[in-house]
């Protein structure tokens, strides 16, 4: 677990704009269908 959380902060300096927007889309992504699905079931009831 350590050693994950200190290549993942070695990584963070050369991390590039794209994989971090590819990241965020995804987050957001995930995030709307869980929102729609919710959505959904509330108004199926």
């Amino acid at each position: 677990m350590i050693a994950f959380i200190a290549s993942t902060y070695a990584s963070l300096s050369s991390i590039s704009f794209e994989e971090v927007f590819g990241f965020a889309l995804a987050g957001i992504a995930i995030l709307g269908g869980i929102a729609f699905y919710l959505i959904m079931r509330k108004n199926a009831v």
